[in-house]
This record gives structure tokens, C-alpha cells and sequence, in this order.
């Protein structure tokens, strides 16, 4: 759940038989804008490159894409679009409490499509993620419209 309690849902695909132990190398995508739904496809690069050796890939759906309608996209506009990062970080976080991965193992990589009110953008990934237990050297994608 994330900091508000709200249920936020992902997809996530492993090599069959994939131990939860915490060692998995794990990436972690997320987009919540304009209400662009981002649903499970496959792509070769990432079944060849990326689960072939191990590795989860997982498909957060934040709120402020379009995956449950206008609402689950409104939720996330303007002064509540601290919930699109708190859906994405909360992910993350059941990711580590299932023991899928740690923080050491877990890469990001996300777009949040953000124009703070007051013209400054201030939002780093470091930010995000530190004070949480995940790595501050994961990269995050930021994109001011």
C-alpha cells in the first residue's frame, strides 16, 4: 500500500523458480502521466538481456497513468502529485519486504511527468530514496513539462 493506504498494483516477471532470498537483481519501471496506461508487454531485449540471467523486472502502475480510468490519473494531479513518487517508493519497498531484492539490488528507473507550482524543481532520486533503505545510486528519469 502506499503512504496513504491506497493499493497500488504492478506487474512483475522473473525466470520460473526465482528464489526469494533477497539477491535478485531487480528493475523497477514506473510512468504516472498523462493518463498513459502502462500494461504488461513483452519485449525480447528484456526476457533475452535481463530475465535470461537472472534478473526481475517489474512494472509499477502509479497513480497519474491511465491503467484505472480518469480518477486513478487525477489522483496524482497538481498538489497531490507527491502520491505518484509515494506509490513508486512504496513499491519498492514491498519488493524488499518479499525479499525479491535489496537495496543494493534494486535499480530504478522511472518518469513522472512534474511542473512544481512554484517554477523550481527540486526532486532528485537521491531524495526520493534515501532515509528509506534504498540505494541512492539508482538512477531516476525526471521530465519537466
Amino acid at each position: 500500500d502506499s503512504k496513504d493506504g491506497t493499493r497500488v498494483p504492478y506487474f512483475m516477471v522473473s525466470k520460473e523458480g526465482m528464489a526469494l532470498n533477497g539477491q535478485n537483481p531487480t528493475l523497477l519501471y514506473g510512468y504516472g502521466g498523462f493518463e498513459i496506461s502502462m500494461l504488461s508487454s513483452y519485449r525480447a531485449t528484456t526476457g533475452i538481456s535481463w530475465l535470461e540471467n537472472g534478473g526481475v523486472y517489474v512494472l509499477a502502475n502509479i497513480r497519474g497513468g491511465g491503467e484505472f480510468g480518469p480518477r486513478w490519473h487525477q489522483a496524482a494531479l497538481k498538489e497531490n502529485r507527491q502520491r505518484a513518487y509515494d506509490d513508486f517508493i512504496a513499491i519498492a519497498e514491498h519488493l524488499i519486504e518479499r525479499k525479491v531484492t535489496t537495496p543494493g539490488h534494486l535499480g530504478i528507473r522511472w518518469w513522472i511527468k512534474w511542473r512544481p507550482s512554484d517554477g523550481k524543481h527540486d526532486c532528485s532520486t537521491s531524495r526520493l530514496v534515501q532515509g528509506r533503505g534504498l540505494s541512492s545510486s539508482t538512477i531516476g528519469h525526471e521530465a519537466i513539462q
